[in-house]
Parts: C-alpha cells; sequence; structure tokens
C-alpha cells in the first residue's frame, strides 16, 4: 500500500499534526518535519528538535493490533536497527523500552500511542533520530550522540532515505500486525541490549 508522507519545514510536533490529521484522513500516511517545537518524549518530556535531525509519526490502521501479540514500540526500535544496519553500516541497539543507542550513548527515542477503537482505531508511531546534532539530555541517563559524530549521516536528502525508513517501517510493522507472529523476538537477540 502507498504510503502519502507530508514534508513540513516545522511543526509543534509530528505526531500531534498527525493526530489531528486522523480526524480527515485514512492511515496509512507520515508526517516529517525539519523541525519540532514542541516535540514529545516518553512520560511527558519535550524532546529537543533542533534543524538537522529526523522527526517522524508513521500513521497505521489500529484494527488488527493487539497490544498482548508483540510490543509495538520495541518492534518499531528493531525495525530501525536493521535499517541502520542495512543501509549505513550503523550497529544500532534497542534498550527497552524505546531507546536506540550508539555506543552506549542516545541515538533516537521512539513514542506508540492507540487512537481510537475497533475499526476506527490507529496506531501512531513518532520518531526521533539524531543525524547531525546531538541535544543536551538534562537528567538523563544517557548523553546524546548523533550519526555525524562517526561521520555515518546520510549524504542523500531526507527526502530520499526519510521515505525508505517509513516504508520499512510500515512494511516490517504491517506484517507483523497482520500475522502475530513472534519473529521479532530473534531481532531482539541481535539488536537488543539491557532491559532499563
Amino acid at each position: 500500500m502507498t504510503l502519502d508522507i507530508a514534508w513540513l519545514d516545522e511543526a509543534p510536533s509530528t505526531m500531534s499534526v498527525a493526530t489531528e490529521l486522523l480526524r480527515t484522513k485514512s492511515p496509512p500516511f507520515a508526517v516529517v518535519a525539519a523541525r519540532q517545537t514542541e516535540g514529545q518524549g516518553s512520560y511527558g518530556r519535550s524532546w529537543q528538535s533542533p534543524v538537522g535531525n529526523f522527526y517522524a509519526t508513521l500513521v497505521l490502521p489500529g484494527q488488527s493490533y493487539s497490544p498482548e501479540r508483540f510490543p509495538l514500540t520495541l518492534l518499531t526500535g528493531l525495525a530501525i536497527a536493521h535499517f541502520l544496519e542495512e543501509n549505513w553500516a550503523v550497529k544500532a541497539t534497542v534498550k527497552w523500552p524505546n531507546d536506540l543507542l550508539l555506543g552506549g550513548r542516545k541515538l533516537g527515542g521512539i513514542l506508540t500511542q492507540m487512537i481510537g477503537q475497533g475499526e476506527q482505531s490507529a496506531i501512531v508511531i513518532g520518531v526521533g533520530l539524531n543525524i547531525h546534532q546531538a541535544p543536551d539530555l538534562p537528567g538523563g541517563e544517557h548523553r546524546a550522540v548523533a550519526l555525524a559524530e562517526y561521520n555515518l549521516a546520510p549524504m542523500d536528502s531526507v527526502e530520499s532515505w526519510g521515505k525508505e525508513l517509513l516504508v520499512h517501517l510500515q512494511a516490517v510493522l504491517t506484517k507483523a500486525i497482520a500475522t502475530g507472529n513472534n519473529a521479532w523476538q530473534k531481532s531482539f537477540d541481535r539488536y537488543g541490549t539491557a532491559v532499563g
């Protein structure tokens, strides 16, 4: 299924824009912003969002998803880690429940929500990746890191690789939701790190 992507120069947060779009638009679709003014992290924390990084929200149909079948946030992290290794030779790991790490430092984060019920439900998946900037993390357990520090930042445009990443996530998550299998557990053996 084709993925419609809205590319924005700035947004309060891609998740808030995506949630608002759900009023008039059916999934799947995605929102990407070059900068967020009110980025959202886990536990109600703000997510610093300087220009040069990747901020996106992917929205998928939620009527077939059951939280008891597999952990959506973890599977999203594993799918991103796989994409980074396959495309950019980046050896990222996933720390439960929603951190992407590189060399023990925070490379990105994931935030997921279920909206609505039954046939009208949707899965909203927010992703932030530090590409060129590593923002301060006051009080955080991990220092931040950006791919640019390792000379691993992608050379092509964010419209190119960002679309590839989002389409990859769409494919992995849609298949997992449809089949409900636990193949993700093998990926955790490869990309998972200690539970925090």
